[in-house]
């Protein structure tokens, strides 16, 4: 059971687009708040919720950006069961492991019309690499092998999932927001995501100069480049 809040447009005298929004790991609904804040007055719907084995959200083993990107597809399926007559256009904006879960659910949900990432890793193994090399002091030349019985365990291949390998069955716009010093995902994946997609015509590419990986909110560039993308992409 996913845990989450509807908060509806601030003016819905006709259908408005909704906005989800979804945390990263080890976060929840709350930390996303902000997001609302900043937003509200663009007159859009809101979800935010608790990603399963976050929060108040139910218990359900390990997280993934599979498992993140299916509570997102879940929140759209409540939103179209119960509010399907309030809504106008779909967007989702993540972070971190969010921003990823949400590049996985617009690869498979073309209702998704403008998708909003921030420190989203382009391949979930780099940054599992990282943590497992520099943190549990793993040698690398073991790192494969724990990638290989991940997979057998979770049930798919990294390679099948990883954002960058998923962008072209995106039908919506995005936005790929970074910051230069992220100390958890590398910004050279941001820029991967970008040099996949960007001659595509749907993708634009926010860096943000001496950004870290939690605090690109706070860039004066940040929310009037969000607010314009929203606003273009969900006009249609």
């Amino acid at each position: 059971t996913l845990n989450g809040w509807w908060i509806p447009a601030k003016e819905a005298k006709s259908a408005r687009p909704l906005i989800i929004l979804v945390h990263g790991w080890g976060s929840n609904a709350a930390r996303m708040l902000p997001c609302i804040e900043a937003l509200y007055d663009e007159n859009y719907h809101f979800i935010a919720f608790d990603a399963r084995s976050h929060g108040s959200s139910g218990k359900d083993g390990y997280s993934t950006m599979v498992k993140f990107g299916e509570d997102i597809q879940s929140a759209i399926l409540w939103a179209l069961s119960h509010k399907v007559e309030q809504i106008c256009g779909i967007g989702v904006m993540g972070h971190s492991i969010g921003g990823a879960g949400t590049l996985y659910a617009a690869s498979r949900t073309p209702l998704i019309k403008a998708v909003v990432t921030v420190g989203a890793f382009a391949d979930p193994r780099t940054v599992m690499a990282k943590t497992y090399h520099k943190t549990l002091k793993i040698p690398s030349i073991l790192i494969p092998l724990i990638f290989k019985q991940m997979e057998w365990r979770l049930g798919f291949r990294f390679e099948d999932i990883a954002p960058v390998n998923i962008l072209n069955n995106i039908f919506g716009k995005m936005l790929i927001v970074h910051g230069t010093d992220d100390e958890i995902v590398p910004f050279s994946e941001a820029e991967k995501l970008a040099e996949k997609a960007m001659n595509w015509g749907n993708l634009q590419f926010l860096p943000l100069a001496g950004k870290k990986h939690s605090d690109c909110r706070s860039h004066p560039n940040f929310w009037p480049t969000v607010k314009t993308f929203l606003k273009s992409s969900l006009a249609d």
